[in-house]
């Protein structure tokens, strides 16, 4: 008599996880329910990316971001933020990762998050914004023309070829916000970087806050 093949194929995943140990069932069940960040390829990350998605924090994104994508980067911001202290020597490794999935704007994005910009841009530029939907959709516009917005410093960075790129961009988008960051190394060059953009543009403030790890400057439309 002929098998049912479904009934084979159950059998044959059945007798599959009953060879695993312990932990490969653990590490198969959490890639399942994260399989939007699979190419991780690290259950310890994944780990990690799980119990993100239960903070305070990334209740707000659920609250104010609608993309589903924007909200796994946001999770996967969360993430960097977790490891860069403990797993710093890794963290290049995620990043090459996370950019050949969603390339350079895609990095940046998950940069944002893991700046903690999400909350400071919420605090900063809410009187900029008369309801929930009008925030929604700033957040948005930022999200999805992260480049437009948001300058990310590096160390290599020519600090007048950045400083002359971030004021064309200001000029040409006329933006009500522009977010200069800068971390690490970057920390010094960002702040000289800022100070040269501030004395060559007009009708913006700033609100600029540091740590041991990053400053952040954020520019607004006065």
């Amino acid at each position: 008599m002929t098998s049912d093949p479904i009934e084979s194929t159950a059998k044959g995943v059945t007798e599959g996880l009953l060879e695993w140990s312990k932990d490969e069932i653990k590490d198969f069940i959490i890639k399942f329910k994260n399989k939007n960040i699979s190419f991780l390829e690290d259950p310890k990350i994944i780990q990690i990316v799980s119990e993100e998605r239960k903070t305070t924090e990334s209740e707000l994104f659920h609250k104010y971001i609608k993309d589903l994508n924007f909200r796994t980067m946001a999770i996967l911001g969360l993430t960097l933020r977790k490891i860069e202290k403990d797993k710093s020597s890794e963290l290049q490794k995620y990043r090459v990762k996370i950019k050949r999935k969603y390339g350079t704007a895609g990095l940046h994005i998950v940069e944002f998050f893991q700046h903690g910009l999400f909350s400071r841009y919420i605090g900063v530029m809410g009187e900029f914004f008369t309801s929930t939907v009008d925030l929604e959709k700033g957040i948005d516009e930022l999200l999805s023309n992260i480049e437009k917005y948001v300058i990310f410093i590096q160390d290599n960075n020519e600090e007048k070829k950045i400083c002359d790129e971030i004021k064309i961009r200001i000029q040409a988008n006329q933006p009500s916000s522009f977010i200069i960051a800068g971390a690490g190394g970057a920390k010094n060059k960002a702040r000289k970087i800022f100070d040269c953009v501030f004395n060559k543009i007009s009708g913006y403030v700033y609100e600029k806050s540091e740590d041991e790890l990053r400053i952040t400057i954020f520019l607004k439309r006065s």
